[in-house]
């Protein structure tokens, strides 16, 4: 028996890439599902009153009015985002450490090995693509209740400060979803399979996600983007970075985009214009088939 010390990151050793993203988007999206149902009745039992719905259920606006209920506690905001938030990171968390590569690797959390100009250009599209995507729903018609929810904490009076609400409500979602969906998943599908499927599967079940159907269509093309992001970068980090700006977005510029007009649309061609020029300056870096070699040669 050989008592010698053993790596538990030899190749060999431990999940492959492959498996522990396809692991962990299911497991993940089950345990997020399975959280905001087990929590959920217990946040709102002493806001939600006698049922008045059908066989003693309650009723869609008793939900409402007892989220808006516990909302307006002090601890009511973190009670109602941060739990479904944290089960993406300790999957992602629990996986990376798993992994025959080293944690960070894994899940994708390098410093960028690009310049400041594309990534900022790429944060300004990601500005372009959410507007669009605010500016379409108005069109159809398209509401999100939650989104007018969330917008509702922000402009409480009597809500916690707005800095500490802006950190729970953009960044605390940015960088749990996209450690777990651009980080731990599209890292490694992207070397396996074709990117652009990759991108696409990833972006079409962190769209899933969200609460309400307009936010489901929505969604799919800013999580398109993100993943075109988070592929080209090589890099998680700028992954959540942009999505921070995507929250930032929708909760305070896309209820402006109603009274924007012709002008509104020319500024989102333009957002849009910058991103694209950003991409294709990520692409030229080649940090995308560099980090798809080093997956491929760990499955080796």
């Amino acid at each position: 028996m050989n008592s010698g010390p053993q790596s538990p990151r030899t190749a060999g050793n431990g999940p492959s890439p492959y498996f522990s993203s396809a692991l962990g988007l299911f497991a993940g999206l089950i345990l997020w599902q399975l959280a905001s149902a087990a929590l959920q009745p217990r946040l709102l039992a002493n806001h939600l009153g006698a049922p008045a719905g059908p066989e003693g259920s309650y009723t869609q606006e008793q939900i409402q009015s007892a989220m808006q209920a516990l909302a307006a506690t002090p601890a009511g905001p973190l009670a109602i985002v941060l739990p479904g938030q944290l089960v993406f990171v300790l999957i992602a968390c629990v996986l990376g450490f798993l992994s025959r590569e080293a944690f960070l690797d894994r899940l994708a959390l390098r410093k960028p090995q690009v310049g400041l100009a594309p990534i900022a250009m790429v944060l300004v599209g990601m500005v372009g693509v959410q507007l669009g995507m605010s500016a379409l729903s108005n069109t159809f018609g398209l509401t999100s209740e939650y989104l007018d929810f969330l917008r509702k904490l922000l402009v409480d009076a009597g809500r916690a400060p707005a800095a500490s609400l802006v950190i729970l409500l953009a960044l605390v979602p940015a960088f749990c979803q996209e450690l777990f969906f651009r980080g731990l998943v599209q890292s490694r599908l992207v070397a396996v399979w074709p990117a652009g499927a990759a991108v696409l599967l990833t972006a079409t079940v962190w769209s899933l996600v969200h609460v309400d159907t307009s936010r489901v269509l929505a969604a799919l093309p800013v999580g398109i983007y993100l993943g075109i992001v988070a592929w080209k970068s090589a890099s998680t980090w700028v992954a959540i970075l942009a999505a921070a700006v995507n929250y930032l977005t929708m909760l305070f510029l896309t209820p402006h985009m109603s009274a924007a007009g012709a002008g509104g649309f020319v500024l989102i061609c333009v957002l849009l214009g910058a991103g694209m020029m950003g991409i294709f300056a990520l692409t030229r870096t080649g940090r995308a088939q560099v980090a798809a070699d080093r997956v491929l040669e760990s499955l080796k």
